[in-house]
């Protein structure tokens, strides 16, 4: 019951999230559990000790991002991505406001039963179906959730 109690308050906590963004009409939400710290992130993407890249890199994704994007998980890698795939995007490291060790890639990430809900964006897009997409499919363990919801939608 404890576990189940904590993956029902976790994903009340991203539910109340995206509707309070929703009612804001904002055009793109980052979303952060407790463990999805800038470390964390760095560590995730195979940059350690480049933690203080992580305000440009999202701030970069908010420019750039592939058209028509939802969600992107900001903590996988290419965890969750089908393999062999190369990347939709890659965010160059040279640019006037940026001085990353490297660039960034953005895959198009499919699930795959990877588990994780620690940061992430999602979109004005995103925020304006998630009604929708809930009374149609329900609401689960979030984590399990997004990953089915892109396994079944974006394949």
């Amino acid at each position: 019951p404890a576990t189940v109690l904590h993956h029902q308050g976790c994903g009340l906590s991203h539910l109340i999230a995206w509707m309070d963004a929703r009612r804001r009409g904002v055009e793109m939400e980052l979303i952060l559990e407790s463990d999805g710290t800038p470390s964390y992130w760095a560590n995730a993407v195979g940059n350690p000790g480049e933690a203080h890249e992580f305000h440009s890199v999202v701030h970069a994704l908010a420019q750039e991002a592939p058209k028509g994007w939802e969600l992107i998980q900001l903590d996988h890698g290419r965890c969750g991505a089908v393999p062999g795939w190369g990347p939709v995007k890659v965010m160059k490291k040279h640019h006037p406001h940026r001085h990353w060790k490297t660039p960034y890639h953005i895959y198009r990430w499919t699930g795959g039963r990877w588990a994780g809900a620690a940061m992430y964006l999602v979109s004005a897009d995103f925020l304006r179906r998630i009604p929708y997409i809930i009374q149609a499919r329900g609401l689960d363990m979030v984590d399990a959730w997004i990953d089915s919801l892109c396994s079944s939608t974006l394949r």
